[in-house]
């Protein structure tokens, strides 16, 4: 008969110990019990505070800082990426991206004053924003770093609670992330799953507010896609851009 997927997740200890576990039950019973603990978490109203915002971004600036020889080793391990490449295209991004965000934050996060109906003078209206609740972000293989963290770091930024599935063909990415996310960002806030294609299918079972994902058409196809929100950037796994008369 048809096996059930392996649910790999990471569980988190006030000894900042991390270690990693597997649930072999039926699909989306361990997954429910995760969305029910972010949700409390998000309903509990303290994501939506700018200073836990802002500390879970300078977390995630200390991650990148940190831990950066780790993640040139998870980089290299995976895509044979020189230390350089990996800094140039993920690492330095990701650190100014999020310096970039601490520094618009508040200024992002303010109401902003909105044209009201005559008929409602002497009233004013103002445009409030506010986070959609759940994310789940699926990063992919060839940007396994800057494409699982950029989103993050929008979706905490914006007091969302946030799932992250790494690609499973980045394994040693996929694992640095799953042992350090919960030390540096508030543990029941995000949550990183590790598994393959059978966990991601399990995960669309469940009704999220926003999904996130980089990869072709087959994840808008499921036929148990509940969400409010998806944003996707659609790459093909091989590609080049030729330009003539250009000396190699």
């Amino acid at each position: 008969g048809h096996q059930p997927a392996s649910v790999h997740f990471v569980s988190y200890s006030s000894s900042a110990s991390v270690s990693m576990g597997s649930l072999h039950e039926e699909p989306g019973h361990g997954i429910g019990d995760l969305l029910s603990g972010l949700q409390e978490a998000y309903g509990s109203g303290r994501t939506k505070d700018l200073a836990w915002r802002r500390a879970q971004l300078k977390g995630l600036l200390r991650l990148l800082t940190e831990k950066e020889e780790e993640i040139f080793d998870a980089l290299h391990d995976d895509l044979g990426k020189h230390r350089a490449e990996s800094y140039r295209d993920e690492l330095g991004a990701l650190v100014k991206s999020v310096n970039h965000t601490l520094k618009n934050l508040e200024r992002w996060a303010a109401p902003e004053k909105a044209q009201a109906p005559l008929v409602s003078f002497p009233a004013t209206a103002l445009v409030v924003p506010e986070p959609l609740g759940v994310v789940l972000v699926f990063s992919c293989w060839n940007l396994p770093l800057g494409l699982a963290l950029e989103p993050v770091s929008g979706a905490l930024a914006a007091g969302n609670v946030v799932v992250v599935k790494p690609s499973e063909l980045a394994p040693s990415t996929a694992a640095f992330l799953a042992a350090n996310i919960p030390r540096y960002l508030d543990p029941k806030a995000v949550k990183v799953i590790l598994g393959g294609p059978e966990v991601g299918e399990q995960l669309m079972e469940h009704r999220w507010d926003k999904v996130l994902f980089t990869g072709n058409n087959k994840l808008e196809n499921s036929p148990s896609f509940f969400t409010k929100a998806v944003t996707t950037d659609k790459i093909p796994s091989n590609y080049c851009h030729v330009v003539q008369e250009v000396p190699m």
